[in-house]
């Protein structure tokens, strides 16, 4: 959910949620190797609007569109991960669980690898049951982040053969190829407010 950026109508949110029995997951954007602070008053703002979690991701892109060198893909880790570092300190601070969303840019090792290193009692990952499978990680591997998960987004996913490669598509829950009941047990852990 986008939260408005203003205290008062995040408590609104946080009321109305709390009337209807829903949880409210928030979106951060992410932070800068040098700025933070869009970062940390969005968090602000969803303590305030109740967020069980927060999301952010590094690039708003597919890896596999968005660089077409590898001097650019090579600046955005360097930039991504400087940023990554800053995030388990204010979650932290903060107290609000933060998951960093895989949004087709990084493949299950190399978010695994940021998560040992970086990952804390407040930051960790947004599992994402199908982003991983457009990068040809095994569509299970998802679950090597299980232990760092902070959010899960919920999906099934089909894929077809196609004459350049493959197509892959989103598909209504339960009509596609993942494990979801599976996938769901390794990930279920209660919620607290």
């Amino acid at each position: 959910m986008q939260l408005p950026n203003d205290a008062e109508k995040a408590r609104k949110v946080r009321a109305k949620a709390e009337q209807l029995g829903m949880y409210v997951e928030a979106m951060a954007p992410f932070p800068t190797s040098t700025d933070t602070s869009e970062f940390e008053t969005a968090l602000k703002i969803a303590k305030e609007a109740g967020a069980v979690a927060v999301r952010t991701g590094t690039s708003g892109g597919r890896r596999y569109e968005k660089w077409t060198a590898l001097a650019d893909w090579k600046s955005f880790v360097a930039e991504s991960t400087a940023a990554v570092k800053l995030i388990a300190p204010i979650a932290d601070r903060l107290r609000i669980p933060v998951g960093l969303e895989n949004h087709k840019d990084w493949t299950i090792a190399e978010q695994v690898g940021m998560m040992k290193e970086f990952g804390s009692e407040h930051f960790g990952s947004l599992l994402d049951f199908g982003n991983n499978i457009a990068l040809l990680d095994a569509p299970d591997s998802i679950l090597d982040l299980v232990p760092y998960a902070k959010m899960c987004h919920v999906k099934d996913m089909a894929v077809e053969p196609w004459s350049k490669g493959f197509l892959l598509s989103e598909v209504p829950l339960g009509s596609g190829i993942l494990d979801l009941k599976g996938s769901c047990r390794r990930c279920a852990r209660p919620i607290r407010r």
